[in-house]
């Protein structure tokens, strides 16, 4: 009996500390550069930072700014929103490490909106002066990440890394400006070699200033890569513009509208490898050093309706042209 008392006493006191966990958490939490996270993140008692408000989020809820402020790096392992595009600045300054890690569950979703992300490395006539962060947004996991009217820059590896473990994953980027990253060799605005099968959507945005711009690229475990860049910005990048190499991916390949690619300090567009391609329309190739690259079997095709002229070195060509239906 004795035993039994005590162990009833046990399991209520661990009920007890389960049911303030879960009381704890909010389905909207907040944070503000004048917060403590000593707080709940309620919007009364808000936050100091991301990585405290955050654990106090329910699943599938949202973390809000409530004023301006910088809310340090944080890592998400669950389905949640991170919004401050109400005239606030979401603020994270991250050196030697990723300002936002992505590692959710195989189900989640993830969305960042309105968020500032500063990497302090800096490069003066093409050379690193200051180490940096490491990348602006490291997706590992999770079934979708959205990123809407976000700042990237000043990384040293890349402003968007995206190398989801999921064997179906989804890239969505929109709004977004990511200069200056990729102090560091070869990497990237935008870097994309998921697992298994990827889609990646890239509108209104600006790659700019990088060492290179976008990059698919098919690693080890990369099955299909499909996606869409419309509307979109990817000048003045040290090395290449857009490129797609193979590896051992069975297939790569992105649709291109609307896209300027202007400036870049090597190839504009190149798609290496049978299996890697870009359909190409409405788009403006110029002043690159070089234009086009299809190369190793890949193919660069042109609906026929794009400005491709005044490259440095050579303007190439397109492995064909289709017309649009």
């Amino acid at each position: 009996m004795v035993r039994a008392f005590i162990a009833m006493i046990v399991l209520a006191a661990l009920n007890i500390g389960f049911v303030n966990t879960v009381s704890a958490q909010l389905a909207r939490t907040w944070v503000s550069g004048v917060g403590d996270d000593a707080n709940p993140c309620s919007r009364t008692a808000p936050c100091a930072t991301f990585a405290s408000a955050v654990p106090r989020t329910l699943a599938s809820g949202e973390v809000n700014c409530l004023d301006s402020g910088g809310f340090g790096p944080v890592t998400i392992t669950k389905a949640i929103t991170i919004r401050c595009d109400g005239g606030a600045i979401g603020g994270i300054l991250a050196v030697d490490t990723d300002a936002i890690v992505v590692q959710a569950g195989i189900d989640d979703f993830v969305y960042l909106i309105g968020l500032d992300l500063e990497g302090m490395g800096r490069m003066v006539s093409g050379q690193p002066v200051a180490a940096g962060g490491l990348n602006g947004i490291h997706f590992l996991s999770g079934r979708s990440l959205t990123i809407e009217n976000c700042s990237i820059r000043n990384f040293r590896q890349s402003g968007i890394q995206y190398v989801s473990h999921n064997a179906f994953s989804f890239l969505n980027v929109s709004g977004t400006k990511i200069h200056n990253s990729g102090t560091e060799g070869s990497a990237y605005g935008i870097y994309i070699s998921p697992y298994g099968d990827g889609i990646v959507n890239i509108t209104r945005s600006d790659i700019v200033g990088n060492t290179q711009g976008i990059s698919v690229q098919g690693g080890a475990y990369t099955r299909k890569v499909a996606g869409v860049v419309s509307d979109t910005n990817v000048n003045a990048n040290r090395l290449l513009g857009i490129s797609i190499l193979k590896n051992s991916a069975e297939s790569l390949v992105l649709s291109l509208d609307n896209v300027r690619v202007v400036g870049n300090g090597s190839y504009a567009l190149v798609a290496n490898g049978v299996g890697t391609g870009m359909l190409v329309g409405r788009s403006t190739i110029n002043h690159n050093e070089r234009g086009l690259l299809p190369v190793g079997g890949g193919l660069l095709i042109s609906y026929g309706n794009n400005a491709v002229n005044g490259n440095n070195s050579r303007d190439g060509a397109f492995s064909s042209v289709i017309p649009m239906k």
